[in-house]
């Protein structure tokens, strides 16, 4: 789908963000949310309990920050509950 380099935070957001995501929302996140909103998706990756240092897909060099920077997009009808 592209490379958004996007951070969604751990706010749940309605249907499409969960509340196990990490760090705070970014504006290319509030812009990956709002096209899930506009496309009936969800980010599965914030939807599962996870620990913290399984949550993040990269992390700066020197091991300084981690960010969750790689998402599933799935649409809301596959969800089962």
């Amino acid at each position: 789908m592209g490379d958004w380099n996007a951070i969604v935070g751990e706010t749940r957001d309605d249907k499409e963000v969960g509340e196990f995501g990490l760090g705070e929302r970014n504006d290319r996140g509030e812009r990956l949310v709002e096209f899930c909103k506009r496309r009936q998706m969800m980010i599965t990756n914030t939807w599962f309990k996870q620990p913290k240092r399984r949550r993040y897909t990269w992390k700066m060099p020197g091991n300084r920050r981690r960010y969750p920077i790689d998402y599933n997009l799935v649409k809301h009808r596959y969800r089962k509950c």
